[in-house]
Formats: C-alpha cells, structure tokens, sequence
C-alpha cells in the first residue's frame, strides 16, 4: 500500500473528494479506538502514518513515539519535551497539558481537514511556529475554502478546538459524528435516458494540441478506463494515480454519474466502446495513456461516446515528471468543465427553437473575450437579446444574459445615451434567480452585481453557490480568487486564479488578478509574464492592461516608463481608460495639480455610480500622489476609499507606494477597520 502522505502528493491540490476523505477518516477512528481501548495514545499522528491497502483499508502505523495513559486515561506532557511533528501536535502537546485520546483526536481533525482542503489550518515560517500558532488563533474554517457541508465544516473545526474537552468524546464518537457525511457526492441524480441533442455544440478554445467535437452523450454516466502506461515499469503508478485522480474529480461534476476505478479496473487491451456500454450502462468513456521518457512526461486524453464510437474530445498535455500533479489536475477539470456545458445544453434545448440555441452559443463564445464582443449586434448582450424574444425562458441564455449585463456596468459604468447597464443588470439578475437558479451564471451575476454595490458577504456567498453548481468554472474561480486576494485570503485566492487559468487558458481577469498580486509583492517578471499572456488585444483589454502596467511604474518610480506609455494610450486603448490613464499619468509627470484631479475624479464619477468603482478610483488617487511624494493629500483620499467599503487587505500590506502613508497617524486604525470589514466577508 502507500500512505495517505504520498497519495495526497499527488492528487489535485492536495485533497479528497468528501466522501472518500470521510470514510478514511472513520477507518483512522476504529484504529484509534482500539488503541485507546488499550491505554495507548499514538501522539504522532499525520498522513506519513497513516497506510492505504489497495482494497481500500486503512491501517495506522509507526507507534514508536506512543505512550500509555494511566489509569484515568491521560499522561502528563513534558514542555521540555516534546514528542511528534509540529504540524500535527495539539496544543497539550506544546505545553504541561495532560495528553489522552483527544490529542489523538486533534490530530486526525487536522488530517482530517488537509484532506477535506488540500491544506493546513496552520502554516508558518518554521515548524515550530506553525506548531505555536495553534495556541494564539483559531484555524481558518474549512468551508471558506472549499465547498463543504456546513455540519461537516463544524466538527472538523470541533476537533480542532484549543481545550480538549471541547473536542468530540472519544474516537468512535467522532466516527459516529461523521457517518452521515460518508454518502455525500456532488453529482445530482442524472435526467431520463434518452435526451439526444441533435444540434452541434460550438467548441471551447482549446490548447493546439486538443480537439474537440459535439458531445451527444444519451446518459449522462461516464467511466473511466484505466490510462495505459509506457516508460519504465517502476513508474507505472503514475497512471494508477492519475486514473483515480480523473475519476475523483469528475465525479464532483454535478449532473454526471461517475463509476469507481473498481468497476473499470479489469480493462485492459479490449476497449470497445459499445461492449463497455452494454456492460457499465455509461454514455461516454475517458480513455489514455500516461507516457514517460526521461524526466519528461505525457498524458493523452480522449473522450469517447458509447453510442457511436466515435472520439469527440481529446487533448494532449506536456510536462515534466515533477508536474504531474498540475497535468492530472489539468487533465480532470478540462474534461469536466467540457461535460458540464455540454450537459448544461443538453438538459434545456429540448422545446428551444434551433435559432435560439445557435444565437446562445454563438453569445457564449463572444463571453470569452473581455469586452463582449462590444456593443454591436454581433456582440454577447445583442445576441442574447435575439436568443431570449424567440426562447423567453432558456435557462442558460436567461443567467448568460445576466453575467453579461454585470460586465457591461463593470466595463462601461452608467452607460452613455440611457444605457442604464446597473439598471439593466438588476433587473436580468433578479429574473435569472427566478427563472434559472440552478445555473451557476446566475450566481457568479449576482455575485458581481454585489460587489459593485461593496456588498461583499452577499458576493462570497453568491460565488460559493456558483462553485457549489459548478466546481470547475473558471470564471467563478477567477473572480473569486481576485475578491479573496483583496479581502485577506490571498493564499486561498491565488490558488483559485491559477485554477481559473488551468481551466480557461484565455481567461483575462484572473492573468489580470494574478499579475496584480505578483506585481504587488514586487515580483514585476512575473507579472509582466501574466500581463503578455492575456489574448485579448481589443481597446478595452488594452485599457485594462495598460492601469497595471501604469501602476507597475508608479510603484517603481519609472517616470521614464509613464510617459513612453503615454505615448500609445490615445491609440490603443478605449476612451474611458484613456481618459483616466491620461489623467493620473499627468498628476505623476506633474503636469495636473490636486484640483484638477479631484474635479477629474468627481466626473468620472458622475458616470459610473457603483460604489466599489468610487473606492477603486481613490485607490489610484492615493497611489499616483503618494508616488509624487505628496503624503497628506494621498493620505486624504486613502481615507474616502477606505471609508465605507473597501476591503483591500492585500493592498493596503503590500503595495510599495504606501511606505510613507503606513507610518502616518491613523493608518493602523484605518488598517485595521478595513481588516474587519474583509473578515466579515468570510465570518460564518
């Protein structure tokens, strides 16, 4: 068998899927009882001691540093010496504090989560600091990272708890306390056999090395075949890996039914697609091979349909050896996010009109550039528009349109001639949670339509709900990781726009977001990296990349990069952003005083009355004077952005303008109300 340490090296961000994290758990729980049962508490508990049997049984070892209780079941701890690893100690064990089964307990609640998560609580420069930190804080609850069942959130979090009377009873309790949670599956039950959509799905951007085809699965229940091996036989684990990594993370797609490895375990060379049907009932297979020469690596994927034989999607992806966690975890989302927008037309086209179904998808590949496709009637808003007056009701036009309507108030604010974009957003939010609740476009509207109102614990949860109906959106991953990378969750937040990207190559606001974050913490490269690869190149992508740019040079002090800039903003970039950049362009030069500034800022203002787009604009206000050196004046407007809504965290930390700003009288005060504000966003 392998440890629970090496299989979670390998798995896509380090976890589990709910239920096969919770039935080892319970597995660790018997073992723990049984020890416990006889005086004995293992003190060392973590994934490295913890055995996985190819049959699935779990077995704890390595009780060297083990200790028997006396006879009221606790042994006194010795602060001089401590035994275990710092990571996985409980508190008692940092301290004189008796040591009994709860430590046990707090130990396993910490695997427990690293399972659920792919990460723990606790992380610090040292292990002995991330082994203190238990004692001063409380660990970041699971369920605002990723998409848990409340009640399981709150006994992971139980068994965490600094006393140990707090946490659960015994082991057999816990196990008990968990049992319900061992059946929970993101896949809903699948519609009726038989649902045939007969018109072509238009294919995502794919890498140069995929193609893809229409999907015409008839059930939406999909296997798994075992990835064939090449390469030298001590490796051939790779492809065990990687097959039941593909499986875990498909079958947390919501619509689709996913058979165990154990069921597609006996295939080998014989692949026929229509035996396979006959004999697992699935409509589609996931067939392969993992290939390895050298330290380089490859995995081929294909995606089959069981009705017809024929390969509707494949894709190959290049790597080296040290990568295969990123490749099998890129391998799993493509496949999934693809059978989830085929699955997602497939349910609702049935009374649509063919012409509307082609205006929605011709829409949904102008949703992927930043702009829209523009204003014009090839653009995403006017072919929704002529989508929903021949299908009023077509769910996934009907949350399109909304997500496209909150990006046209994000990009053109009020809108010129009646426009009314908030307006207009409003109005097509509130019927998308009418009419298609259950489609993660609404969610991901409604979430931006918040934040543009700084209402950003009704964002959060809006953004968790679309995840929650679709794990592998990219553009749900994208904007939230932007959110948590403002609101203190940075760690959290980055990780979810690098997802974005993995998901969606062609995604411009996380490379956007993610380039932010580099350039913040000075690491200029590789944001100028994200920047160069964003593939947009209409005025408005060019507007938005030409602000970070300007702000990259602000933070640097490079008046000579401002105005080489500035030389090409009137040409490249869209009216509004050229307006803007012009202005804070010529406050740093020196060329605009501090009054023009505020009358400059005042109008824009007049355009676009969303309250975060007031607090943006004062941010870069407190950035281009306090690059100027004009410290009370940046120090003004660095207190009405953070005056009734500002949750940036990260800004405020890590920005290199603000030195001067953070030593002024009132600055912590400032920090720390916006520090509030942000953990209020995330507060259960």
């Amino acid at each position: 068998g392998r440890t629970l340490s090496s299989i979670l090296s390998i798995k896509a961000r380090g976890r589990l899927p709910v239920a096969r994290a919770v039935d080892i758990a319970m597995q660790v729980c018997a073992g723990l009882h049984a020890a416990h049962r006889e005086a004995v508490v293992h003190r060392d508990l973590k994934p490295g001691n913890i055995l996985m049997e190819r049959s699935g049984r779990v077995v704890i070892t390595d009780f060297g540093v083990a200790c028997m209780m006396s006879a009221g079941n606790l042994v006194t701890g010795d602060p001089m010496t401590m035994v275990g690893t710092p990571a996985y100690m409980a508190p008692e064990q940092l301290g004189p504090g008796d040591l009994g089964a709860h430590t046990d307990i707090y130990a396993l609640g910490l695997v427990l989560y690293q399972m659920l998560t792919g990460d723990l609580p606790f992380r610090e420069e040292s292990p002995m600091a991330t082994a203190m930190a238990r004692l001063h804080r409380d660990p970041p609850d699971p369920a605002t990272l990723v998409d848990l069942p409340p009640e399981l959130s709150t006994l992971v979090l139980r068994c965490l708890r600094r006393k140990p009377e707090d946490r659960p009873a015994s082991a057999m309790v816990l196990a008990e306390q968990l049992a319900p949670f061992k059946k929970v599956v993101a896949a809903e039950p699948s519609p009726p056999r038989g649902l045939v959509r007969e018109r072509p799905i238009i294919p995502q951007h794919l890498a140069v090395s995929s193609s893809f085809v229409s999907i015409r699965m008839s059930s939406q229940s999909l296997a798994v075949l075992p990835l064939r091996y090449r390469g030298p036989e001590s490796d051939a684990y790779l492809a065990e890996a990687i097959t039941e990594e593909l499986t875990d993370l498909l079958s947390m797609t919501r619509g689709l039914k996913v058979l165990s490895t154990a069921a597609t375990a006996r295939y080998g060379e014989q692949r026929d697609p229509r035996a396979i049907r006959e004999q697992l009932g699935v409509g589609a297979i996931v067939d392969g091979s993992v290939q390895r020469h050298g330290d380089d690596l490859r995995v081929v994927a294909r995606l089959i349909d069981t009705d017809t034989g024929i390969q509707v999607w494949s894709e190959r992806f290049d790597g080296r050896l040290e990568d295969v966690m990123e490749l099998q975890d890129a391998v799993a989302n493509r496949i999934a996010e693809s059978l989830r927008l085929e699955l997602d037309v497939h349910r609702h086209t049935t009374d649509v009109p063919v012409a509307a179904v082609e205006l929605y998808l011709r829409a949904r590949q102008q949703t992927k550039h930043f702009d829209l496709g523009g204003l014009g009637p090839e653009g995403a808003e006017a072919l929704l528009r002529q989508c929903l007056e021949l299908a009023p009701n077509f769910a996934p036009a009907v949350a399109t349109q909304a997500l496209v309507l909150a990006r046209l108030w994000y990009i053109h604010g009020d809108g010129e001639g009646g426009a009314d974009w908030p307006g207009k957003c409003h109005r097509a939010v509130e019927r998308a949670l009418a009419v298609a609740p259950t489609q993660p476009e609404t969610h991901l509207a409604a979430g931006r339509m918040h934040c543009e109102h700084g209402d950003y614990r009704a964002a959060a949860q809006a953004l968790r709900e679309s995840l929650h109906l679709a794990p592998t959106y990219a553009a749900a991953h994208a904007y939230l990781g932007a959110l948590q990378c403002e609101a203190g969750r940075a760690q959290e937040g980055y990780r979810h726009l690098t997802m974005a990207v993995e998901l969606e190559p062609t995604d411009s606001l996380s490379m956007m977001s993610a380039a932010s974050y580099h350039a913040q913490r000075g690491d200029y490269e590789q944001a100028i990296s994200m920047l160069g690869r964003v593939p947009d190149q209409d005025p408005t992508t060019r507007g938005a990349i030409a602000i970070i740019r300007l702000r990259m040079s602000l933070w640097q002090g490079r008046s000579d990069q401002v105005r080489a800039q500035g030389l090409r903003w009137e040409e490249e970039v869209d009216p509004a952003r050229f307006r803007l950049l012009e202005l804070l362009g010529s406050v740093y030069l020196g060329r605009v005083g501090a009054g023009e500034l505020e009358r400059a800022l005042q109008d824009a203002m007049t355009r676009n009355s969303s309250p975060r787009f007031a607090s943006r604009i004062y941010q870069l206000a407190t950035e281009v004077l306090a690059a100027r050196g004009e410290g009370d004046a940046a120090f003004a407007y660095l207190e009405q952005a953070a005056r009734d809504l500002m949750v940036d965290v990260d800004w405020l930390t890590h920005c290199p303008v603000l030195g001067d700003l953070r030593l002024q009288r009132g600055f912590d005060a400032l920090l720390e109300r916006v520090r509030q504000r942000a953990a209020a966003i995330w507060a259960t």
